[in-house]
């Protein structure tokens, strides 16, 4: 095979390494959901051995193929992912010197894997995990990827993730992003001085930021001027819900916290930033609430039902009567939470049983709750990207961030008609 550069033992053997840590991260999510099968664990080790300084062998490819074969039997999108990221371990010590977008997958898929895995169960950990995976990058895995054409972008999570981390590696030691360089993105992007706007952020997606989530926000806000609000999920639901599903009324729940209005929230650096603002007001729901910063806070955030906190009566009715924009920074529309809205109006919605301790008359109970139910990944990203080829999205990059503004209007009711379309062809059909 021709190629374009060298690569040298020790180079490979520090993309092995990057990659390897990744994996073996994750390789108990594969071992949880299929005991017994040890491939993924076998190419890890074979990826540990060349690491050591064992020479390149037949190994490494025959373990790494067994673990994908691993992955395509896996039960699980995490299962999946992690099998996957331990078959790129080992093959790592194959990675072939020629300029290729592709070949970029061998250095990060591992890291973005599981940064995935990570989300799945709290969507604000694929942040941070994709945070670990810049801090572990050696100036010499930089250089390496520096050699290869940026990663080719994908419509899966797992592609977008793994881009944001090729885009923020790239980027070290260039200048960080200021506030200037946001407000201008802003505007370049299209979105009004003055708009209600609800964001869904990943902070790490930009590379870096001079002054972080702080800087973002401050940003957001001068763009938008006094007139304008800013709107962010301060979901809590993976703090406040039941430890033990199903357990019965004996099982000890006690650990689980009620709702108020200074619980942290698990979606990321932009909400946490939101929340630590003074002039903030926060719906009330125990899962799903809203931060609000703007004279039409109180409007958006003053009431919420238990059932179906993102249908109707919700704030994300309220916003959608409002006629608020939606903008994703560095986020795929797996992340946008108003399409859980979009699907709560149509009669053929997927559904789903809250369960959290509320205060009742000054009695801790725990209370169910039906909403809409989990995408995961299934149609948001597909809707999205159809809502796009129709125009309805406008797109474009904020430092490393690849961003998307819409129309809240339009945009729900193309959404709602394209999965009540999707979600009949699967049979679901009006109850």
């Amino acid at each position: 095979m021709t190629s374009d550069f060298e690569l040298s033992l020790d180079e490979l053997r520090a993309v092995a390494r990057y990659a390897t840590e990744a994996a073996e991260g994750v390789l108990p999510v594969f071992e949880a959901a299929h005991p017994g099968d040890e491939r993924p664990r076998a190419a890890i080790e074979a990826a540990r051995e060349f690491i050591d300084g064992a020479t390149r062998t037949r190994l490494q490819r025959v373990t790494s193929m067994d673990a994908h074969r691993a992955a395509k039997d896996a039960v699980t999108e995490a299962a999946r992912l992690a099998a996957q990221a331990a078959g790129d371990a080992a093959s790592a010590a194959y990675l072939h010197p020629i300029a290729k977008a592709h070949q970029v997958a061998h250095i990060l898929r591992a890291a973005a894997n599981a940064a995935r895995i990570a989300e799945i169960e709290d969507p604000g950990a694929g942040d941070r995990a994709l945070e670990r995976a810049r801090e572990r990058a050696t100036p010499t895995l930089i250089d390496v990827l520096r050699r290869y054409p940026p990663a080719p972008t994908g419509r899966s999570r797992t592609a977008q993730l793994m881009t944001v981390l090729d885009a923020a590696l790239r980027e070290e030691g260039s200048p960080p992003l200021t506030g200037h360089d946001l407000r201008a993105g802003f505007e370049a992007l299209g979105l009004p001085v003055g708009a209600t706007v609800i964001v869904h952020a990943s902070l790490s997606s930009f590379g870096r930021v001079e002054g972080g989530a702080a800087t973002v926000l401050g940003a957001l806000r001068e763009h938008l001027g006094p007139q304008g609000t800013v709107v962010v999920p301060a979901f809590t639901g993976d703090a406040v819900r039941d430890l033990h599903p199903g357990a019965g009324a004996d099982a000890d729940r006690s650990g689980v916290p009620l709702f108020h209005d200074r619980l942290p929230t698990l979606m990321g650096a932009l909400p946490t930033a939101v929340l630590a603002d003074p002039e903030r007001l926060r719906s009330s729901h125990p899962q799903a609430s809203v931060a609000a910063l703007g004279p039409l806070a109180r409007e958006i955030t003053a009431r919420q039902p238990l059932a179906y906190a993102v249908g109707r009566g919700s704030p994300f009715d309220r916003l959608h009567g409002l006629g608020a924009h939606i903008l994703l920074l560095g986020v795929g529309h797996n992340r946008n939470s108003f399409l859980h809205y979009a699907e709560s109006l149509i009669p053929n919605h997927r559904r789903k049983l809250r369960r959290f301790p509320y205060l009742v008359d000054g009695e801790r109970v725990w209370v169910e709750a039906p909403d809409v139910g989990d995408d995961n990944g299934r149609h948001f990203p597909g809707v999205g990207a159809e809502a796009e080829d129709a125009g309805l999205v406008r797109t474009g990059v904020i430092g490393a961030a690849e961003c998307r503004l819409m129309e809240s209007r339009p945009f729900i009711e193309f959404a709602a008609r394209r999965l009540r379309e999707r979600l009949a062809a699967e049979g679901r059909e009006t109850p």
